[in-house]
């Protein structure tokens, strides 16, 4: 949850944190600052991970030139190009076990930031 907005995004997608620079959405944690359009600061409050078995709508595109975008109400930055990034499981490796056995019985890659 960032200010009160639920924002369902892939694990590993590029957010961009103040300080920490672009990681993936998997690995935020509860505190981190995330930036607005404006520059300001935008706390991640809640943090949770789903995985679903229904089919969902993904997006994927490339802005020219900068390769970043703004989501959300909020307007967080984001990065869709080809930035690879890894889920390390270092700071929950029970949790990472978990998702990496979903993951591998069929379950779809997603995270949701939850607002409950």
């Amino acid at each position: 949850m960032i200010n009160g907005e639920e924002i369902v995004i892939t694990e590993t997608h590029p957010v961009y944190v103040n300080d920490r620079g672009f990681v993936n959405a998997g690995e935020l944690i509860v505190g981190d600052e995330l930036l607005d359009v404006n520059g300001n600061v935008l706390l991640v409050e809640k943090f949770n991970v789903e995985l679903t078995d229904k089919p969902t709508t993904l997006y994927n595109f490339q802005v020219e030139d900068f390769h970043t975008y703004y989501v959300g109400e909020f307007r967080i930055l984001v990065h869709n190009a080809d930035y690879k990034i890894t889920l390390s499981g270092e700071k929950y490796p029970e949790s990472a076990k978990h998702i990496e056995d979903a993951i591998k019985n069929g379950q779809p890659r997603e995270l949701t930031i939850n607002r409950s």
